[in-house]
């Protein structure tokens, strides 16, 4: 079944609300760094807006990264404002996606500091909202950001003209793509299983999950694995597993699946690993390109976006599979 849209409970409307007001002190405080560089003179450039990955800032991994990049585009869009990108640390974006029909490349030596005319904007969400304009005559500056869904954190369908918003700002670079290429997976042609353990069968992240003791990680290995047994049964495809734990995925030598290549497997806000920031790219395109994804859910595991959002770039059927 595709996933449905799903009512938020007033628990999780309220953890959001507190994001967004700790996320307003953080971007209020992060800002503060940036009171030396203001003048008492006009932007040469206005009504652009200018998301900026600053190197000293929290950041998310991609799927989060690439939400708020996307509906800040939207409402940059929306505004009448340009769109402009820099990303240079840990990584520089446009090695792996390159301009499509925005030219959205920048560098930080773009970035002015009117008093009078440049306007700091933390993205969240609820804080915007679909029908939110930027004023006119100012130049916009997000160091900021929520990885939120804008659309689906007001009450809509999550991913509500996400695929079509990314495709008008990327495309494969040629990088990614010659990387994409050599795996020899021909589009549509197979089906995608995403699991995401995070920290629950070894340590991946610095985080608050935790990892789960020897018992119930062998049991919940053998859960996930009984899982992928039916998946790759009642499959005319074969099925390629994608995972963020290198030990789930040497466990599956018995099982009817295929994997990419698991020697470089991070989580991209906490590498500087130049092939382990390609794979997560690739990781990303083959989901998308997939015939059918399933996406594998559990009170153990984490309730991964990435998958979710990486069908939407090619139109993808997602469906939720629960172990």
């Amino acid at each position: 079944m595709r996933i449905p849209f799903v009512k938020k409970s007033n628990y999780v409307q309220h953890g959001h609300f507190v994001g967004e007001v700790k996320k307003t002190i953080q971007g209020f405080l992060f800002h503060l760094r940036f009171i030396s560089r203001f003048r008492f003179r006009k932007a040469n450039k206005k009504d652009i807006f200018y998301f900026v990955f600053d190197p000293d800032f929290n950041h998310p991994g991609l799927a989060d990264r690439l939400k708020a990049i996307v509906y800040c585009y939207y409402i940059a869009k929306q505004s009448g404002c340009s769109f402009k990108l820099i990303c240079t640390e840990p990584f520089v974006l446009e090695d792996y996606l390159a301009p499509n029909l925005v030219d959205w490349v920048a560098s930080p030596r773009d970035l002015e500091y009117s008093v009078t005319e440049t306007r700091f904007f933390i993205y969240t969400a609820r804080r915007t909202g679909v029908n939110y304009r930027l004023p006119q005559g100012y130049q916009y500056h997000c160091y900021c950001y929520q990885g939120d869904d804008l659309f689906y954190q007001t009450g809509h369908p999550y991913g509500q003209h996400f695929g079509e918003l990314f495709n008008e700002l990327f495309r494969v670079s040629p990088k990614l793509q010659a990387a994409i290429d050599a795996l020899r997976l021909v589009p549509k042609t197979y089906i995608s299983a995403h699991i995401r353990f995070v920290n629950a069968l070894e340590s991946f992240e610095n985080s608050k999950y935790p990892t789960l003791s020897d018992e119930k990680r062998l049991q919940l290995i053998s859960r996930c694995k009984n899982a992928l047994v039916k998946i790759a049964n009642q499959s005319d495809m074969p099925v390629y597993v994608f995972s963020d734990s290198k030990r789930f995925l040497d466990s599956l030598s018995d099982v009817p699946v295929q994997m990419l290549d698991i020697s470089q497997i991070a989580h991209i806000s906490h590498t500087k690993d130049e092939n382990a920031i390609l794979k997560t790219f690739v990781d990303w395109y083959c989901i998308a390109n997939s015939k059918l994804v399933y996406r594998l859910l559990a009170d153990e595991l984490y309730q991964t976006n990435f998958s979710l959002y990486a069908a939407l770039v090619e139109k993808t059927e997602v469906i939720d599979y629960n172990i």
